[in-house]
């Protein structure tokens, strides 16, 4: 049996007090959004990933 893991992206910091991304954006992570991500390196730590896929 297979896992399949969807995760998505950590929450970014807003220039400006923006809510979204227009376009291409590549904004940087929020402090929140780092605890995020320092959460789920945790969490998949253990794990064995064959394969990773994302969207541009």
């Amino acid at each position: 049996m297979r896992d399949i893991y969807l995760v998505r992206h950590g929450k970014p910091a807003f220039e400006g007090g923006a809510k979204r991304c227009i376009g291409w954006t590549d904004p940087e992570l929020s402090g929140e959004g780092r605890r995020q991500m320092e959460k789920l390196s945790e969490e998949f730590a253990e794990k064995s990933i064959e394969r990773i896929y994302t969207s541009l």
